[in-house]
């Protein structure tokens, strides 16, 4: 978990690894940009927040939201 002294987790950090199967540690690296996540996380992630493959790369400012209106 991230009770250990140093380590520092958002509670959002923890669900979402849950949801994308995965532990807190290695989500934390995506991240941080120390793991490459893997595209079928990617899309995952695109599902949980409700946003395009796009956006949550940056490559856009408008989420799926934004453009439907």
């Amino acid at each position: 978990m991230c009770s250990a002294p140093g380590q520092s987790c958002r509670p959002e950090q923890q669900a979402v690894a849950e949801y994308l199967g995965t532990t807190q540690q290695v989500y934390s690296r995506y991240e941080k940009g120390i793991n490459e996540i893997p595209v079928r996380h990617i899309i995952a992630l695109c599902k949980y927040y409700g946003v395009s493959a796009d956006y949550l790369l940056g490559l856009t400012d408008q989420n799926e939201k934004d453009r439907a209106e």
